[in-house]
């Protein structure tokens, strides 16, 4: 293969093929699950997703956040880094995730979810968490050929799990995730024999924690009070109406998932491109440019819109059927919540190449007051559509925290 086609190939492109695959798997895998369980139990199969997605936002911050923004910038040593980092994960899946499921299923998903369920998620959540990892050390090291393959593998599997469940007439939430993780270990122990990995040093690990925490410790903050914030409107809805509310809300994003493949790939690639701008532009140039995205992100959006006021009846229809179809006015508004997400992205990763992840916690400090503030009358006034009223205003709750910041770093304060 010439030096031009491999250039090619290991280029951005690369990457959101790969998120492509991703979203593209996560949207066929909700597609299938929203089809062959009930209305009740793809609620509770999206209330267990909601979980992991927490947890899942938990490791982003402690441990990929610092993992890219910090590898990026590494010169030598890549063994000992990466090494690290497997570590601190080891750390975190084994004693700081159970105890957070123990919580979860003490308040209230015990009273939904079977204890065997429970604790084979506890395991897949673990493997889930480390795969990730995996495939990280791949784009650091811009290996993005081994990246789609991995992911390839990986997420054609969380597809054809359910099918061969199904076909045996044995599918429900536990076969589901049992099959899934008999796979995805599988899938972890051979990849993980192509990671130069060593046993590193207290020393190293002191230090690095240090380095991290410090880093993190607002970002972490951030990504509870993003969850929490963001999840507040459908788990109070829930409450009052049932889980199905979960499991429409979930067939809505899953639908919105070709924008998906857009975000998983920017959280590639925005840190070292921002990153590199920063260097060359600086603060004033940086901010520049996160604006400059935001207004050519309102044709393709506008775009959109259009789109699916006029046949998000049939869209719906054709992918879940009648049963999902009377909700299906709620991707116009879901619409407008992305382009919102979209921005408010552009701005998180500008902060964190400047390292004020203080900021990103303020913000989804804000959040939180507004989501606290507006739930309930929201959810009592408008029902289900008052959930994604709700995140729309949370959204411009965290740009108006955002914009703030810029502004008075402009003017000198």
């Amino acid at each position: 293969m010439d030096t031009a086609m491999k250039k090619l190939l290991n280029s951005n492109l690369t990457l959101f093929l790969d998120q492509a695959i991703i979203s593209s798997s996560n949207f066929l895998t909700t597609v299938l699950m929203a089809r062959f369980l009930s209305l009740d139990d793809f609620g509770l199969f999206s209330l267990l997703w909601l979980a992991l997605m927490f947890i899942f936002n938990i490791h982003l911050s402690l441990i990929v956040a610092p993992f890219l923004n910090f590898g990026s910038k590494l010169r030598d040593n890549l063994a000992g880094f990466v090494s690290t980092f497997f570590f601190f994960e080891l750390i975190l899946v084994l004693f700081i995730i159970p105890p957070i499921i123990g919580v979860l299923f003490s308040w209230g998903f015990n009273e939904k979810v079977s204890f065997s369920v429970m604790l084979i998620f506890l395991f897949f959540v673990a493997v889930y968490l480390l795969l990730d990892l995996t495939r990280r050390f791949f784009v650091l090291k811009t290996a993005y050929l081994k990246l789609v393959a991995f992911d390839f593998i990986v997420y054609i599997g969380q597809v054809i799990i359910p099918i061969i469940i199904k076909y045996f007439g044995l599918l429900n939430i536990l076969s589901f995730f049992i099959g899934l993780l008999i796979f995805d270990l599988l899938v972890l122990l051979i990849w993980l024999l192509k990671i130069p990995l060593t046993l590193p040093e207290f020393k190293d690990l002191r230090l690095m924690f240090l380095k991290t925490w410090n880093f993190s410790k607002w970002l972490l903050g951030a990504s509870i009070l993003q969850w929490v914030s963001n999840n507040a409107f459908s788990l109070f809805t829930a409450f009052l109406l049932g889980s199905w509310v979960i499991g429409v809300i979930r067939v809505m994003q899953n639908i919105m998932g070709v924008l998906h493949v857009f975000y998983l790939a920017l959280e590639n690639i925005l840190p070292r491109y921002f990153y590199k701008v920063y260097i060359v532009a600086g603060f004033e140039g940086l901010s520049r440019l996160v604006f400059r995205y935001s207004v050519y992100a309102l044709g393709p959006f506008l775009i959109l819109f259009l789109m699916t006021k006029y046949f998000s009846e049939d869209i719906v229809y054709f992918f879940y059927g009648s049963k999902y179809e009377p909700f299906s006015y709620l991707l116009c508004y879901f619409v407008i919540l992305y382009f919102l997400i979209f921005v408010s992205t552009l701005f998180r990763h500008l902060y964190r190449v400047l390292e004020e992840t203080r900021i990103i916690f303020y913000s989804y400090l804000v959040s939180v007051i507004v989501a606290v503030l507006t739930v309930y009358p929201l959810i009592k006034t408008f029902g289900i559509t008052g959930i994604v009223l709700g995140l729309i205003s949370l959204q411009f709750a965290m740009l108006g925290v955002y914009l703030g910041r810029i502004i008075l770093s402009l003017r000198g304060t």
